[in-house]
């Protein structure tokens, strides 16, 4: 039953807690058409400065919006370049026309954070320990996978990998899959890597049971469709208590359009 159906449905009851959160009377129809044009919009501007999407937030008041957007930029920061400029000014204004309403925009870059390990100092007294093996750990992958240092998605899937598992945020890390399968034509190179560091991030971080992946169509440009599947760890979609963050993408590759779905599993919703 879990895996024919979106798993996110099934987990409502448990996990339900909803991006969007209003004060409204009698505009909900109103109000969900500007969110939709609102994550739309966002979501076209963050491709166009090469930057991944995460989840967006919708606060409604009487009086105001507050959109809370995370994101990822793979190149240079874009929060600095907006905020250097008046690009910000232009992008509120063109969400109040949408709502009608102030609009106050909160842009959060998960690089900032997420960009590189951080030093062993920082970890310090109660559990000390156990975040000091873990950075050891988690510093100690690259040194595995030395065979692939020279591609070009080398560090940047290990820092994708650092704030989707820290965040739980899924959309960040289909969103770049999406992106390297429409870059790459061998798209078995990039896939094969990717389904060997899934397994060592699974192993180091404690609330991180399992990812799963799968691509369906014509991969590496095969004659017909096929389907590609990669998981590390378990993914128990028939366990209601457990948190899972799924995501679907379709890919626009040369060899035509592929299905992309990534599932990560996380440790039980605590109620």
């Amino acid at each position: 039953m879990g895996q024919k159906v979106n798993p996110l449905s099934l987990r409502l009851g448990m996990d339900s807690k909803n991006r969007h959160n209003w004060f409204l009377d009698k505009t909900y129809a109103n109000a969900l058409h500007e969110d939709l044009l609102i994550e739309e919009y966002l979501t076209d501007l963050f491709q166009e400065q090469n930057s991944l999407k995460g989840h967006i937030t919708i606060k409604r008041k009487a009086d105001s919006v507050h959109v809370y957007a995370y994101m990822y930029s793979l190149e240079s920061p874009y929060i600095k370049e907006i905020t250097t400029s008046n690009r910000i000014v232009e992008i509120k204004k063109v969400l109040e026309k949408f709502t009608g309403s102030n609009v106050f925009l909160y842009l959060v870059d998960m690089k900032a954070f997420f960009q590189r390990p951080p030093k062993d100092s920082t970890y310090q007294g109660r559990n000390g320990s156990h975040a000091l093996r873990f950075m050891e750990a988690r510093t100690s992958i690259p040194n595995k996978f030395v065979q692939y240092k020279n591609r070009p998605y080398f560090e940047e899937t290990f820092h994708v990998l650092d704030a989707a598992a820290g965040t739980g945020s899924v959309e960040i890390f289909s969103n770049f899959i999406a992106a390297q399968l429409q870059k790459d034509f061998r798209h078995n190179l990039f896939l094969d890597f990717l389904g060997k560091i899934i397994q060592e991030f699974v192993n180091i971080y404690p609330m991180l049971k399992g990812i799963r992946i799968q691509v369906k169509g014509r991969v590496n440009g095969s004659e017909r469709s096929t389907k590609e599947n990669f998981q590390a760890g378990s993914i128990s979609l028939q366990t209601i208590s457990v948190k899972i963050r799924y995501s679907y993408k379709p890919v626009f590759t040369v060899y035509g359009v592929c299905g992309l779905k990534v599932w990560m599993c996380f440790d039980k919703i605590s109620k």
